[in-house]
């Protein structure tokens, strides 16, 4: 094979096997360029001057050059960790906080003396980190300090969690005592209209005049204000036709309640901020036979109601277990009483609490079968002896009947749905109990049909939906709209931020096709397949609930019980309202 040289030419075999000078000048001439030839001329030039001049002769009398030797290694010297005694400096807004828990549980206490030392101390950092002077300095021990729960006294409803510095303190309670008066009307024009044992039976609209209703909801008035400090892990809609409120717990046990009606009117813009728990608020729930009673169950083992008539948040509830071997993790109150709901643990059990028998002792606490901690929990709609969780990976049903109240064996599963390869979020049963929705972390809508019957196959519809929510957002959960048996609303990670309503229909049913105000943008596809035989329904998106106004991911979501109306909750303690303009 012929070498080439740079500019192309092939240079010729007598020069590649070491012609005389002459000759390979003579060819050089004609194959090579201009740029080539001169390059060559100036090596033979160099070569006769170094020639000239002897150095040749020279190489061989030169001793070779002595190599270098390598620097010596540094010897490492063993440090001596000192353990100081100094305090370890933390974040002024951490020290603050701190300071603020104390004051709040020094005024439950009642101690005058204390509490007065204490607010001085919390007085004088709020001016030093206001005037961007102070060096925070916290004793180590805190940050192997233990939670502790709230003390079981009641939290006054005026007994606000804002800073008074930022509003008039008078006007807010004012404010407050005349929403509590609204609230003492309601709660005694509820009284006897629902009585105990007697269901009413709900009738639905059509699912088209129902999506027509939906496609009317908009942000109006720029409804949009902040409930609590932390993610929002709880939204939940006070029943009232005539009041609008809702109230929202977040990951560190802050509830706020909104009075939408005076978000114009009030300096706080109708929002009264509160902390009844020390951690995450896991369920904020409405009884169907008391609505003017707001429950709120949290991580920390406790339960509180928001109590109209006593104007304080009281404890229904403690977890006889110390905070740290386990938390509730979701609630359902049972269909048939106002006293009892089932919890869902940590620890992989199931518990049924009485708040007339006892306010420390499970009427009865069972290990479920998979061991596995329980992300919800719910009572079949009508199967009341059935109970609903999803643990892990699974779906499973169990029969309570099975064992004596006080037994301590555990529940063993009537059915158990596979299916899901990642964590289930949550699973739940749509209030005519005919369809079972299950969102996972593995990126599927898993919506169920004939899900009871052990014998039988379930049909089964898998629904790509993406649930990657990460680390800081609340994970994507379903709600069904208790004004419709199957629809159920779902937040949403697409760009324009959306809400999304989705209901499973069967085949021959015409449902048109979702709209939001995003226009002119190309909607992603629902893509929906069968995971068994002879299915005859699929899961629709009836409507994206878009608004300019709305700009982040609301993972969190309710519908209003008789109102057509929407909240959503997102992950700086934000709720957005839905409805319609008027």
């Amino acid at each position: 094979m012929k070498r080439t040289t740079r500019s192309g030419a092939v240079p010729s075999d007598s020069y590649v096997t070491g012609s005389t000078p002459d000759v390979k000048k003579s060819k050089l001439q004609n194959d090579i360029s201009e740029y080539e030839r001169t390059r060559l001329e100036n090596i033979q030039r160099n070569e006769q001057f170094l020639a000239s001049l002897g150095l040749n002769s020279l190489k061989a009398t030169l001793k070779p050059s002595v190599p270098q030797k390598a620097p010596p290694k540094k010897k490492s010297v063993a440090i001596k960790k000192i353990q100081s005694d100094a305090p370890l400096r933390r974040s002024g807004r951490v020290t603050i906080e701190k300071l603020q828990d104390e004051v709040a549980q020094l005024q439950r206490n009642g101690d005058t003396a204390a509490l007065e030392t204490k607010q001085k101390e919390l007085d004088e950092m709020v001016n030093k980190k206001n005037e961007g002077s102070y060096q925070v300095v916290q004793d180590s021990s805190y940050e192997r300090r233990e939670w502790k729960r709230l003390d079981a006294a009641p939290v006054p409803l005026g007994q606000l969690s804002y800073d008074p510095e930022k509003y008039n303190e008078t006007q807010a309670k004012k404010d407050l005592n005349e929403l509590v008066g609204d609230l003492k009307k309601v709660h005694n024009s509820s009284d006897g209209q629902i009585k105990k044992g007697k269901e009413v039976t709900q009738k639905y609209a059509p699912i088209e005049d129902y999506t027509a209703s939906l496609r009317k909801l908009t942000i109006c008035n720029a409804e949009v204000a902040k409930l609590t400090e932390d993610r929002i892990t709880s939204v939940c809609f006070h029943p009232s036709a005539d009041k609008m409120i809702v109230f929202a717990g977040d990951k560190s046990g802050n509830l706020g309640l909104w009075d939408v009606s005076r978000s114009e009117q009030s300096e706080i813009h109708g929002v009264y901020k509160y902390r009844p728990h020390v951690s995450c608020i896991a369920r904020i729930h409405v009884s169907k036979f008391n609505p003017t009673a707001i429950h709120s169950t949290s991580y920390d083992g406790t339960v509180r109601l928001f109590d109209v008539e006593k104007e304080c948040f009281s404890l229904c509830f403690q977890a006889p277990e110390p905070l740290g071997e386990m938390y509730f993790t979701e609630a359902e109150f049972l269909h048939d009483s106002a006293n009892c709901m089932y919890v869902g643990s940590s620890d992989g059990s199931a518990a049924l609490l009485d708040f007339r028998a006892s306010s420390s002792e499970y009427a009865w606490k069972r290990p479920c079968e998979s061991g596995y901690k329980l992300n919800s929990i719910q009572q079949h709609p009508s199967m009341p002896h059935l109970m609903l969780t999803s643990e892990r990976t699974a779906v499973s049903l169990y029969d309570v009947r099975k064992g004596s109240s006080g037994s301590r064996a555990g529940l063993k599963a009537l059915v158990t749905h596979v299916g899901h390869t990642h964590s289930v979020n949550a699973a739940h049963i749509s209030p005519d109990g005919q369809y079972m929705v299950s969102v996972s972390q593995d990126h599927t809508i898993r919506t169920w049909r004939n899900f009871v019957s052990p014998a039988a196959e379930p049909d089964c519809v898998v629904t790509r939906h993406d649930n990657n929510t990460g680390r800081w957002l609340s994970t994507l959960r379903p709600t069904f709209d208790p004004k419709q048996g199957h629809a159920f609303i779902l937040g949403s990670l697409l760009q324009p931020r959306r809400i999304e309503v989705f209901a499973p229909v069967t085949l021959d049913t015409p449902v048109g096709k979702a709209t939001g105000k995003a226009k002119g943008k190309k909607e992603p596809t629902i893509a929906s397949t069968s995971a068994s035989a002879n299915v005859e329904f699929s899961l629709n998106l009836l409507v994206n609930l878009e608004d300019d106004l709305l700009g982040s991911v609301c993972s969190r979501n309710a519908f209003h019980p008789t109102l057509n109306v929407v909240a959503g909750g997102n992950s700086s303690g934000r709720i957005h309202l839905f409805r319609e303009q008027k």
